[in-house]
């Protein structure tokens, strides 16, 4: 897969749509218009980019900046750390699967900080924050869908040790299902 086949894929799936500009206490805040709704605009999904086979971005694990419209670089990845990535993401994979983990060009790590929403919502926020992923998950499957990508999303990983592999400081702030994505076979 092509570098702007991963663009236009970001760009249809989590993006900024605008912006607005309200008043609170006389002073004037902007805040930026995401196609994805987050209760209180909170916005406690984060999202890492693994690079398996897109041409032109370097092996690695990238960090989705959806304000600043890039990705960073997190974790450069030789051989040997990829493999223990696709360990990580293939931990109950088993012959019966029909996930092309190897023919995948990226995986999408879909991580929440669990406790994010609770400040305003108390113990409902965590429930806000898994709903919330949900929706990034509709949203890759329409995007993929648009792009005529085949995508599947799957739940078998560790996710304590991809914790650790991000080095993700917050304890609560967790890797919740990960997604392969690619060309159509």
């Amino acid at each position: 897969m092509s570098y702007e086949k991963l663009s236009d894929f970001l760009q249809l799936f989590y993006s900024i749509t605008g912006e607005e500009t309200y008043e609170v206490s006389g002073i004037e805040i902007k805040r930026s218009i995401r196609n994805i709704a987050s209760g209180g605009g909170v916005y406690p999904t984060e999202i890492f980019i693994v690079n398996q086979r897109i041409h032109g971005l370097p092996k690695g694990v990238y960090h989705y900046e959806v304000i600043q419209e890039k990705i960073a670089l997190v974790h450069p990845m030789e051989n040997t750390d990829f493999n223990q990535l696709q360990y990580l993401f293939m931990a109950s994979q088993h012959s019966k699967s029909n996930i092309d983990y190897q023919g995948a060009s990226f995986f999408i790590l879909f991580t929440s900080v669990l406790n994010k929403h609770s400040f305003k919502y108390q113990d409902f926020g965590i429930l806000l924050s898994l709903l919330e992923v949900g929706e990034f998950i509709h949203s890759a499957y329409l995007s993929c869908s648009t792009l005529d990508l085949g995508g599947c999303v799957f739940g078998g990983i560790l996710n304590d040790e991809i914790n650790k592999f991000l080095d993700l400081r917050n304890p609560l702030h967790y890797p919740v299902v990960a997604m392969a994505v690619g060309n159509k076979a």
